[in-house]
């Protein structure tokens, strides 16, 4: 009864090969686990003789399966079977049912590609009746993006590729566009292995339909397009693109995103390169402003200050100078301090108060006081030295009074100016005097007169 099944499609074939009709209301479709009544897929109640039928069973869709048509739903029974096939292995769950019905043979399975035809007649069983698909020829898929040009139009409204497969005569293969997104696609059947050559062409009324208005081969150097036909039965997918599409990107070689298809620089929404730079000795400007992800030109508004305020990397050129504007030759162009051989400031200072710090003022320059230069080291070398004032100790600086300070280095005094120093006896005074309990007073002149002329 089945005469054709495609398990790629789930599409059964009944055919009445008896010469009366065929009542099929109750009988049903068993592919192991699943089943299904006929008519409840759509079927007709009855078949008339040498009638055919295509009913659909989504369960039928299968790799490797089986099909049993059986009368009801004695599953088990070898009297319920009316016919029997399976596909690439043997022994599945109904195999052995329909041997013992005598419509299949044991071991036996239809081995090759879908779909699968019955050449027999009634009573013929088993897979010496069953033609498989073994197709001569190959599918060539064409993928055409016409997006890049300004065709069709209403004076060219065919879109076909046309090639060497038929001598460039006539027609080739049409193509459509059935969602409108400007890429057109089409197939050719075509001799497996075959090679050959196309090109895309539109056609309308303003050629009067020759099928070879205007052409175009691929891309922007316009090569007819080289495609090689795969085995039989096989799909090989060939892809064209007319027209010289604007490919935007970044066109500097000495960027890290440099783009060799660009055919036109990228720029970003606010007009900067779209190029990456890893250093300032690759941007392309003498100075600019290196992003992360773009770089931008200096220009009147725009430099170092708004560039590092941006979050980028400011490229500048380096004048080396004096850049202290106390010196006497600050330079307000200098980017950089210069320095000497020494390692010395070039800046030129008037006085140490105009000095950074304290060091060593020599007449082309300044070197700060270290660790192993420092005031006479400068007087040495010709400088003059700026040193840290130091603040004095007052105390008592005598050696022979009882309060000496060893730590003080100024001479202390109180209220009346005597010295606040204070000693043990007369023998220890540094002159003739007047000890007091806290200090020393020297006599005055008027004092050693009165006491001689006594």
């Amino acid at each position: 009864m089945s005469s054709a099944i495609d398990p790629t499609t789930g599409d059964v074939t009944l055919t009445n090969l008896g010469n009366s009709a065929q009542d099929i209301s109750a009988w049903r479709f068993c592919n192991w686990p699943a089943y299904s009544t006929i008519s409840s897929l759509g079927a007709s109640a009855s078949l008339a003789a040498g009638a055919s039928e295509v009913i659909n069973w989504s369960s039928a869709v299968d790799s490797d399966g089986e099909l049993g048509l059986y009368m009801d739903a004695s599953w088990a029974s070898s009297s319920s079977v009316v016919d029997y096939v399976e596909w690439a292995s043997t022994g599945h769950q109904r195999s052995s049912v329909a041997v013992a019905a005598g419509v299949w043979i044991t071991g036996d399975f239809v081995d090759g590609p879908a779909p699968y035809t019955f050449n027999g007649a009634s009573g013929d069983y088993g897979s010496a009746f069953w033609d498989v698909n073994n197709p001569t020829t190959a599918t060539i898929e064409f993928v055409v993006d016409m997006n890049g040009v300004d065709q069709p139009s209403a004076d060219y409204a065919l879109v076909t590729v046309n090639g060497s497969w038929n001598g460039w005569t006539g027609f080739g293969a049409e193509l459509f566009d059935a969602d409108a997104d400007g890429v057109y696609t089409g197939s050719l059947e075509i001799e497996a292995g075959t090679t050959f050559e196309y090109v895309v062409a539109v056609s309308g009324e303003a050629d009067g339909y020759s099928g070879w208005g205007l052409q175009w081969g691929d891309g922007c150097g316009g090569a007819n397009v080289v495609v090689t036909a795969g085995a039989a039965g096989s799909v090989t997918t060939t892809t064209l693109t007319p027209g010289c599409a604007e490919v935007l990107g970044c066109m500097d070689v000495n960027a890290t995103n440099y783009d060799a298809a660009a055919t036109e620089q990228a720029f970003n929404q606010y007009g900067n390169l779209s190029c990456i730079y890893a250093s300032c000795d690759d941007i392309p400007d003498a100075e600019g402003c290196i992003y992360a992800d773009s770089y931008a030109s200096f220009y009147p508004g725009f430099g170092p200050v708004e560039c590092v305020n941006y979050g980028g990397t400011a490229c500048t050129i380096t004048v080396l100078g004096c850049i202290d504007v106390n010196a006497t030759n600050y330079d307000a162009a200098a980017t950089e301090q210069a320095f000497d051989q020494y390692l010395n400031s070039s800046c030129i200072y008037a006085s140490c108060e105009d000095i950074p710090e304290y060091g060593c003022i020599y007449v082309d320059g300044f070197g700060a006081f270290n660790a192993t230069f420092g005031a006479a080291d400068c007087v040495t070398y010709g400088g003059t030295p700026c040193e840290e004032p130091t603040t004095g100790v007052e105390g008592c600086l005598d050696v022979n009074a009882t309060n000496y300070d060893a730590a003080a280095t100024e001479q202390a005094f109180d209220q009346y100016g005597n010295f606040v120093c204070i000693y043990a006896s007369c023998d220890d005074v540094p002159e003739y005097g007047c000890i007091y309990a806290d200090g020393f007073g020297a006599f005055s002149s008027d004092a050693l007169s009165l006491q001689h002329n006594a």
